[in-house]
């Protein structure tokens, strides 16, 4: 029975590889490579915080080289990449990335507990972070490779077995630079994962000081970048506490469910562990509500959680919209998507709601870089 039940895995992984490539395709078709939709001059001019004509002007004069214009029925629409806005935002002075003095900030995402919308915010932020001007590394430290997926991706056929960041945790921590990958987000770098990733878990805990391995390992690249954002594994094993101990910046997701909310206190009370037992260089911890329903029993729970957890609960919060599903099963995040797949009012609720959460956590980035260009005067 063992090698017909052996048979039977093999077929259904190569079945099922088969579909996420034929998947893929079709979200980003015409092209097999994925890609990031343009933006409209309004875009753009909002992005930049200034007028559409200001824009206009820099083209006319010559400044910035004319954006791409494609005939959509009888209009001529003007299209932008992120890296012509990243020009016009030098050329009005429009600020971007970390200020003089200040260091690139490893926001990291995690929990023990799956299904929470951990990597779905995780891949949001950088994205957002990278609209806004930063320059963003993503580290897939969850050997599931959900978010290495969502980048254009088949873990397990793309990413060959030396292509995660896994040698540079266990031997030489300068292999970290040969598994930097650009994405098709202009100043947005990806580190992916596998499931070779999975032997970390066994290796590293055998090999002196191995909980600070990533730290050591993104202490050779963080000043090409401005936000390091990493994705954990939903457990608090080798990978995930090397994240959190690398850390400036820790969030949390968590849903409005009471067994959320009990599994939250074991996740703090080995947090509260971990940190006593280690240097950790966590400046600001937060609880993200994330897949908030809107309904009362799910009010009342986060009633509950500002009230026992105070200013630690983000203001913003996540919802469950059926736009975020639908943008998944595209394997697209809601940035990505050129126009709604449902509702045009679904739709810029979910991009809402996102902003605000992004909008909260670069908030908090910003003041990590106010405090350390602030004491480097």
């Amino acid at each position: 029975m063992s090698q017909e039940f052996l048979d039977l895995l093999s077929g259904m992984v190569e079945r099922i590889t088969d579909v996420q490539r034929q998947l893929l395709t079709l979200a980003s078709a015409p092209n097999a490579q994925k890609s990031l939709a343009p933006f409209g001059i309004e875009k753009v001019a909002k992005m930049v915080g200034k007028a559409p004509n200001t824009i206009r002007n820099l083209e006319a004069k010559g400044i910035i080289n004319p954006p791409r214009a494609e005939n959509e029925g009888p209009v001529r629409r003007r299209l932008y990449d992120l890296g012509l806005v990243s020009k016009i935002r030098e050329a009005l002075n429009v600020p971007q990335g970390r200020p003089n003095g200040a260091n690139p900030v490893i926001t990291v995402f995690s929990n023990l507990k799956g299904g929470v919308g951990k990597t779905t915010t995780a891949v949001h932020f950088a994205q957002y972070a990278c609209r806004e001007g930063n320059r963003v590394l993503f580290v897939d430290l969850d050997p599931q490779a959900s978010a290495t997926t969502i980048f254009g991706y088949i873990p397990d056929l793309d990413i060959p077995s030396d292509g995660t960041i896994l040698e540079a945790l266990e031997e030489e921590k300068g292999a970290v630079r040969k598994v930097i990958r650009k994405t098709y987000w202009h100043g947005l770098d990806l580190i992916p994962a596998n499931l070779e990733l999975q032997n970390a878990e066994y290796i590293l805990p055998g090999q002196q000081q191995f909980q600070h391995r990533l730290r050591h390992a993104l202490d050779l690249v963080k000043n090409d970048y401005d936000v390091i954002v990493v994705d954990v594994p939903p457990a608090l094993g080798s990978l995930a506490i090397n994240a959190i101990l690398s850390a400036d910046l820790l969030i949390c997701p968590i849903t409005p469910y009471m067994l959320d909310v009990a599994s939250s206190v074991h996740y703090l009370t080995i947090l509260k562990w971990l940190v006593e037992k280690n240097p950790t260089p966590i400046r600001l911890f937060r609880l993200l509500i994330t897949k908030h329903d809107g309904t009362e029993e799910s009010n009342n729970i986060v009633g509950v959680l500002r009230q026992v957890y105070g200013p630690v609960v983000m203001n913003a919060h996540m919802i469950t919209t059926k736009e975020i599903q639908k943008a998944s099963t595209d394997m697209l995040t809601v940035y990505e998507q050129s126009r709604p797949r449902g509702s045009a009012e679904t739709y810029a609720r979910a991009i809402m709601h996102f902003d605000d959460v992004n909008r909260e956590i670069m908030q908090g980035v910003q003041s990590i870089w106010a405090a350390d260009a602030e004491q480097s005067e």
